[in-house]
């Protein structure tokens, strides 16, 4: 609804950018839908549905929002269930840079570690901002669905932190 109204807004001052929106939205949409029959592709995969709307956001707070991405080349392989970084990511911008007025990055990595029970991949969404005073560990509706999704899909292997970054912001 958001992205609805965002192009309500610059349609009739920027109509090039109203369509560049417009179609982000229809590849998120249609790449979204796409993801959720397959359940389970590639971190690569995911990336690419992530981009449109990363890239919806960007035109939504402009400079405000920087955006890196720290992709390890190995993890790109691994295998994860489908659509499960936009709950991070739209949390990263929802509490930071749509509650701030300065500039902040959100920062996606990953890194495929090596443990006893074999490879895990490590996914470490940041924020740059101010950590989220009001919000609960567990959070509203969003994290805790993206808890029992990573329960449902690992187990115990899983795990999913909120709070507080060492370095400042949140993750």
């Amino acid at each position: 609804f958001n992205t609805l109204n965002l192009i309500s807004s610059v349609m009739y001052e920027d109509v090039a950018k109203a369509d560049r929106i417009l179609c982000q939205l229809a590849t998120l949409l249609r790449q979204a839908l796409d993801a959720e029959r397959q359940g389970w592709h590639s971190l690569d995969e995911e990336l690419t549905l992530v981009q449109p709307f990363l890239e919806i956001m960007q035109a939504r707070f402009g400079e405000r929002l920087q955006v890196q991405l720290d992709i390890a080349p190995d993890s790109r392989r691994c295998r994860l269930p489908a659509l499960l970084l936009i709950t991070p990511l739209e949390n990263a911008i929802k509490h930071d840079v749509a509650q701030g007025l300065q500039n902040s990055c959100v920062s996606l990595r990953a890194r495929r570690e090596a443990s006893p029970d074999g490879d895990r991949l490590n996914l470490r969404v940041h924020n740059s901002g101010t950590a989220p005073q009001r919000l609960s560990r567990e959070g509203s509706i969003g994290l805790p669905n993206l808890r029992a999704r990573l329960q449902a899909a690992y187990g115990d292997a899983a795990a999913l932190h909120f709070g507080a970054a060492a370095e400042g912001g949140s993750e």
